[in-house]
């Protein structure tokens, strides 16, 4: 509510109407509190600082325990207030040194997008033998991805699939998928278990 006339007494008294000044407001008040005076120079509900400038964004990763944990109870009190839209992502690097987009394929069939990143040479020469990370984006994905299951699986390049799943197999390896081409292309591919049930895909390289 708005004030024409300053109160005579107060609990505390929070200067500056943006995002730390309600914030602090609305734990107060959690906490039994009353009595509160929230005052700004602008008028409300947008007093015009740099909170009505802000981009709203949340990032679950963060530089610190503390950062991470204040980002955590941000996300839950804009979810109980019914104000949170999750849109999701990842994040691949923060420095100049980041990973480059190498290709993307468009599968229409699968209805799903795969996007390879990875270190790319300086130069902008086609990268050979490089480690890539392969993200695929599920066009009708109706929930949320939760923590243990946006990561899929590792993989591994070989030149012969076949030849490697015969080996370790021989070894006592289990096998969960049978080398044959990928669902809606060419690339052959394997799936193995390893000693804790964590599955790893082999990708045949040419």
């Amino acid at each position: 509510m708005t004030m024409t006339e300053i109160p005579g007494r107060a609990s505390a008294v929070i200067i500056g109407a943006g995002i730390v000044g309600n914030s602090l407001v609305h734990h107060l008040a959690q906490l039994g509190w009353r009595d509160l005076v929230l005052v700004d120079k602008g008028p409300m509900p947008n007093p015009g600082g740099s909170t009505g400038h802000a981009s709203n964004f949340i990032f679950p990763i963060e530089y610190s325990k503390m950062m991470f944990e204040l980002t955590a109870d941000s996300t839950a009190q804009y979810k109980d207030l019914g104000v949170f839209t999750e849109s999701g992502g990842i994040e691949v690097a923060r420095t100049q040194e980041r990973m480059s987009e190498l290709r993307r394929r468009e599968v229409p069939e699968g209805r799903y997008t795969l996007v390879f990143v990875g270190y790319a040479p300086s130069d902008g020469s086609p990268p050979d033998g490089v480690s890539e990370i392969e993200l695929t984006y599920n066009w009708d994905q109706a929930e949320p991805y939760q923590i243990g299951t946006g990561f899929g699986h590792l993989a591994v390049g070989v030149p012969d699939v076949a030849a490697t799943v015969a080996a370790m197999r021989a070894e006592g390896v289990k096998v969960t998928r049978e080398p044959g081409p990928v669902k809606f292309g060419t690339t052959v591919i394997a799936f193995v278990e390893d000693p804790d049930g964590y599955k790893m895909e082999l990708i045949e390289r040419n």
